[in-house]
């Protein structure tokens, strides 16, 4: 687990702090993925391994609503991401990508439709 979360945590300064690098449309997306990925490394696993080795979720009813929050949001962050970074990087090279400003719209959209159920618990 430490392992993962040191390397996206290293690709995610490595591309901030690359001045040319964040001038690619491509760029945005992966950030979103690296970040997505580091929070499913520091959150998810933990509580993963812990509910494995204990074979019950001990951790009460409301860190399991977050959990799978957490989990099926990062779930489809990671997801759209790769979609998007698929869709941009098989366009054909004469034909323009997406617009420097869309890929922020798209990230802001993704994970801000990440809200919380409001349903009780079973």
């Amino acid at each position: 687990m430490l392992r993962h979360r040191t390397g996206n945590l290293v690709t995610t300064v490595a591309l901030l702090m690359h001045p040319k690098l964040r001038g690619h449309v491509t760029t945005m997306f992966v950030l979103s993925l690296c970040v997505s990925d580091l929070l499913f490394c520091s959150i998810n696993l933990p509580l993963t391994a812990n509910r494995y080795i204990q074979q019950h979720w001990g951790l009460g009813p409301s860190l399991c609503q977050m959990f799978a929050f957490i989990f099926y949001g990062n779930e489809a962050v990671s997801l759209l991401s790769m979609v998007a970074i698929t869709i941009n990087r098989t366009k054909p090279r004469h034909q323009r990508g997406f617009s420097p400003q869309y890929p922020i719209v798209v990230t802001h959209h993704v994970h801000g439709r990440r809200t919380p159920p409001d349903y009780p618990l079973p």
